[in-house]
């Protein structure tokens, strides 16, 4: 009977690189859907999401920075927490 050579072989730094970029493309989209959702709750009126983000005279913290802070933490506490929880690891990790 041939045993087999079970070593774990770990990921180099560039595969690291690769699956952190893969997560992150992952959650661009919910976040940024998150941020339109944000600004239309708590964003100033008459002004469009677009026309605030590069507004360099607008407040340095507003309320809509606020809402949209503590959503994009609880996604990405999500993702990361439930993911690797319960499948071992994100998609970027598991590839």
């Amino acid at each position: 009977m041939e045993v087999k050579n079970l070593e774990k072989r770990y990921a180099g730094f560039w595969i690291r690189v690769l699956a952190n970029i893969l997560d992150t493309f992952i959650l661009v989209v919910p976040l940024i859907l998150m941020d339109f959702f944000a600004y239309s709750i708590v964003g100033p009126t008459g002004v469009s999401y677009w026309e605030y983000q590069v507004d360099i005279e607008k407040p340095l913290w507003s309320a809509y920075e606020g809402v949209a802070t503590v959503f994009n933490a609880v996604v990405g506490i999500a993702y990361f927490g439930i993911l690797t929880s319960k499948y071992q690891g994100t998609p970027g990790k598991l590839m």
